[in-house]
């Protein structure tokens, strides 16, 4: 697992989370015409939310806020990682 703090909007608030993730390859590779194209990217397998700060860096509870869980998930989903 690697370590990942993202900042991120959430019903008009800005949230920071912490959370430990593993991540996995997956192969985009593909064949055409000329031969083989070799591609791939990296989407994380797991996770884990550490913790999760408001705008004032004061740490919540992320599942009281409707919704919050959801958009951590599809923050940690849409990060572009490369280690």
């Amino acid at each position: 697992m690697s370590e990942l703090e993202l900042t991120f909007r959430h019903s008009g608030d800005e949230y920071s989370v912490l959370a430990d993730v593993t991540w996995q390859v997956v192969d985009d590779s593909f064949d055409h015409a000329f031969g083989t194209q070799h591609d791939s990217h990296w989407e994380p397998e797991d996770y884990d939310i550490l913790a999760v700060f408001n705008s004032d860096g004061e740490e919540i509870d992320h599942e009281a806020i409707p919704g919050l869980t959801r958009a951590i998930r599809d923050a940690i989903y849409d990060y572009d990682y490369h280690p």
